[in-house]
């Protein structure tokens, strides 16, 4: 190829490379955080009862893996399944 001829990305693939440049995903799950704290602590005119909440979804789904590794169900594909199936439905549920 001759010295004046180059090549460049285009499309998608020129998004993608611009955004493996951008900012880290830990700073944006960090900020992500940061606003639902605010929005929460903003909604319950508290700033401790947001915080419990947050805590409290993490140390379920670590409640309900350890009940599945401790009845030895875990590593049964159709049981995790069926569990974030479960889930799910139960979420919409409520919302609704």
């Amino acid at each position: 190829m001759p010295s004046e001829m180059g090549y460049d990305y285009m499309g998608m693939s020129y998004q993608e490379q611009k955004a493996r440049e951008g900012i880290p995903a830990s700073a944006i799950f960090g900020f992500s955080l940061l606003f639902v704290f605010l929005i929460l602590a903003a909604l319950y005119e508290s700033w401790s009862l947001p915080l419990s909440v947050l805590l409290s979804t993490p140390v379920a789904v670590f409640g309900a893996f350890g009940v599945l590794c401790c009845a030895a169900l875990c590593w049964q594909p159709s049981c995790l399944l069926t569990w974030c199936r479960s889930r799910m439905t139960s979420t919409r549920r409520s919302v609704w």
